[in-house]
């Protein structure tokens, strides 16, 4: 099943045109992949339906990426989520890792990096939901781990 294959990503940033290209990378890389133009709307799709990777922008209105990162992790601990931003600074770097980001990484991103990122949060998601259900033999996918 492709859902099981390579992941199940939910991209979250303000600018259409960056979110659909990124939609475009990781739809072509065989991973199923949901949109959200903000952090509140994001929650609402992840309330229908966990990912096991959350690719967000930091500054968007409404809710900034930090503020939806902590959201994230107190509902969906093992889901990962990579912050993607366009004004880095350390300040903000240390925020985010302290909440448990997988990544903190600075635009433009680069295709093949984010292919690489996003493969290793998908089998770290993985491997934490087997945990929580028990291991490996009980319903835990660690396929995506084994490439």
């Amino acid at each position: 099943m492709r859902d099981e294959a390579a992941g199940r990503i939910l991209i979250v940033d303000d600018d259409r045109g960056h979110r659909e290209a990124l939609g475009r990378v990781f739809t072509q890389a065989g991973y199923v992949v949901r949109l959200a133009p903000n952090g509140e709307e994001a929650l609402d799709l992840l309330a229908g339906g966990p990912v096991d990777l959350i690719i967000s922008d930091m500054r968007m209105p409404r809710m900034g990426g930090l503020e939806f990162l902590k959201h994230v992790k107190l509902r969906w601990p093992t889901t990962q989520v990579i912050i993607l931003t366009a004004f880095g600074d350390f300040v903000s770097y240390v925020e985010a890792m302290e909440n448990w980001a997988f990544q903190f990484v600075s635009k433009p991103v680069r295709r093949a990096y984010i292919l690489a990122l996003a493969r290793i949060a998908v089998c770290k998601a993985r491997a934490a939901e087997s945990l929580l259900a028990g291991g490996p033999g009980n319903g835990g996918s660690p396929g995506v781990c084994q490439r």
